[in-house]
């Protein structure tokens, strides 16, 4: 019998019987894709793992992956790298492994394109980052955010200081210090001519100032400044009309403020120093703790101070203002000395004994 003898459709499934046709007949490509009907070949005809290389060229959506198909072991090591996973647009990630950059300098310096239309977020992961005597350098619409002030810290040398403020850009999250600083207007972060916002930051300092605000409005609130030595916690010099919120200062002095600037200050704690507060500008400052072992607030010719809800103790001097100096405090408690021209509206001493009209000890 030849195949010419055979016509098309003769032998059917039923005229073959069960198990005649083995593998061994059938030669190597002779079943091909176009001989098998759709559905012939179900799960239950299948036994045993099928190799990739049986398996043609061919994509699947995410719908035709089960969940938990794709399992950490059955990834090589290395094969999901950072370009193959997508990330937020504009976000740069500084981590001691794994991200965009180890070094928050490298990484603010990478950003070119940064506006108030196109802003960047720089990211710091948890860690400590010495960026020796470099410096961050803060740019307009690029916010670089810590991951909290106990699990990032930058830690610097350079001079003028470790951080460089920059207009329309905040910075938050983190813990800045400043190690092997010499003498000098050195500080952790200078803002000269600009006004960032400072957020939830922790500053370290051996420095001369913690923070240094040169013609700046900057904006600081959740901020703990912890000075050493001789340390100035905030220095305001030339104008400028800083806002200070929520601050915690342990320094020497507590904050200086030059001619010219007006800074506001609410919500303040200043402790550990000599003097709380300096002031030779426009000073006014609101629910303000001041506990000093020479003066709370030294008040210089040409200043004005208006205090008010707050609490000053000062193992010498509450208040002392000095000739050309003028001072006006209502509804705080003075636990010291008052000196000068300083004008009182309902205060009350250490003792709360009550002083509707007049300075306690003056």
């Amino acid at each position: 019998m030849t195949t010419p003898k055979i016509t098309d459709g003769a032998v059917t499934g039923a005229k073959i019987q069960d198990s005649a046709v083995s593998t061994s007949k059938i030669a190597d490509g002779a079943v091909t894709t176009n001989k098998i009907a759709d559905g012939a070949v179900t799960d239950t005809k299948i036994t045993g793992p099928i190799s990739g290389s049986k398996l043609g060229s061919h994509s699947h959506s995410g719908a035709d992956i089960s969940d938990g198909t794709v399992t950490t072991s059955k990834l090589a090591d290395g094969a999901v790298t950072p370009s193959k996973i997508g990330f937020y647009n504009n976000v740069i990630i500084v981590a001691p492994s794994g991200g965009d950059f180890t070094n928050p300098v490298d990484a603010v310096n990478s950003i070119t394109d940064a506006s108030a239309t196109n802003p960047y977020l720089v990211k710091i992961m948890p860690g400590v980052y010495n960026i020796d005597t470099s410096s961050v350098q803060m740019k307009s619409y690029v916010d670089i955010e810590g991951s909290g002030e106990n699990t990032t810290k930058i830690i610097g040398s350079s001079s003028p200081a470790p951080v460089m403020g920059s207009s329309n850009a905040e910075l938050r999250f983190l813990t800045i210090q400043v190690v092997n600083l010499g003498t000098g207007q050195n500080a952790a972060i200078v803002n000269y001519q600009t006004s960032p916002r400072i957020s939830n930051v922790t500053v370290i300092t051996t420095a001369q100032f913690g923070i240094l605000n040169s013609y700046s409005n900057a904006i600081l609130t959740n901020v703990t400044i912890e000075g050493i030595g001789t340390s100035t916690g905030v220095f305001n010099m030339y104008s400028g009309s800083p806002i200070m919120r929520n601050l915690t200062i342990n320094a020497a002095v507590g904050v200086a403020i030059q001619q010219e600037c007006s800074p506001v200050m609410e919500n303040i704690i200043i402790s550990g120093g000599h003097t709380g507060i300096y002031n030779y500008g426009t000073l006014i400052m609101r629910n303000v703790a001041i506990d000093a072992t020479y003066a709370g607030v030294e008040n210089f010719s040409g200043s004005t101070a208006k205090i008010n809800n707050s609490m000053i103790k000062g193992s010498s001097f509450a208040i002392n203002s000095g000739a050309g100096a003028t001072a006006y405090v209502g509804s705080t408690m003075l636990d010291g000395q008052v000196t000068g021209n300083v004008t009182c509206a309902g205060v009350y001493d250490e003792n709360y004994a009550f002083y509707p009209n007049t300075c306690p000890t003056q």
